[in-house]
């Protein structure tokens, strides 16, 4: 007999099977969120209940430009004279704006949609460059497990 998985428990099932991990940060390091091996910064791993709160007090603004320009340049270097199609990764709004507490916009929706405006400016800049944005949005998934966890009566 083939035993389905309810839809939104892998998260917590491998918080179950894999304590070690989620204990270490390594998940929690970068910019906040999950990472890929490889990209976590110097100076160790941080728990994220060792971590400051985030509390946006102004309006928010993009301030990538120079970093995403130093993405695109190499990649449309590499790919020019090829039938290939270049693409950059970039960290969708939900996971940008989640876990920050507003203290600027009247409202939650409000600070979303600036945090949404703020990463249209990196997606635009990677699209005017000629290549595909690939957004990423791991807080979905954190989503969708809290979902599989509400009774609805």
């Amino acid at each position: 007999m083939v035993s389905l998985l309810k839809p939104g428990v892998t998260a917590e099932r491998d918080r179950r099977q894999f304590p070690g991990f989620y204990d270490s940060g390594l998940w929690f390091s970068g910019s906040g969120g999950p990472i890929r091996p490889g990209f976590a910064t110097r100076g160790g791993m941080r728990s994220p209940n060792q971590r400051a709160p985030r509390v946006c007090t102004s309006a928010v603004t993009y301030s990538g430009q120079t970093a995403v320009q130093a993405d695109v340049d190499p990649i449309k270097t590499a790919i020019h004279g090829r039938d290939v199609e270049g693409y950059i990764a970039a960290l969708g709004p939900l996971s940008l704006g989640a876990g920050v507490r507003n203290e600027h916009y009247s409202s939650e929706e409000e600070y979303m949609m600036a945090v949404a405006e703020a990463c249209r400016e990196e997606y635009k800049t990677i699209t005017d460059a000629g290549l595909i944005v690939q957004v990423d949005e791991p807080g979905v998934l954190h989503v969708l497990d809290l979902l599989s966890r509400l009774e609805c009566q």
